[in-house]
């Protein structure tokens, strides 16, 4: 339950933080939002390295979604898990929220 929680928390800041969170929804409720710029969807799902370290990092769930991977990560790190650089640089790519603090906490040089 906390996890879940967590999780939504996750959702609720990066809709908060960033302007192109309806654009990394899943298909589907990308276009029930009228939104018609799918680039950011494509660009994540066909990005299979990427993807691959997400499902081994993250989860399997994460790689649904842009915003999935986004909240699913958020809650792997109040969770206190230890992750990859790139999965951070992933993160910071997708306006994950308070992307610059959980890097610099974690002393992670990250590609901008």
């Amino acid at each position: 339950m906390v996890d879940t929680i967590i999780h939504e928390i996750g959702h609720f800041n990066h809709r908060n933080t960033s302007s192109n969170y309806k654009k990394m929804l899943k298909l589907q409720e990308i276009m029930n939002c009228g939104i018609r710029d799918f680039s950011i969807f494509i660009k994540f799902l066909t990005g299979k390295k990427s993807r691959k370290l997400i499902k081994k990092e993250i989860s399997p769930y994460a790689t649904s979604s842009a915003a999935e991977f986004v909240a699913c990560t958020f809650s792997a790190i109040i969770r206190g898990k230890k992750l990859s650089p790139e999965i951070y640089n992933l993160y910071k790519i997708y306006e994950g929220p308070f992307a610059d603090l959980f890097i610099k906490q974690n002393k992670f040089n990250v590609l901008q």
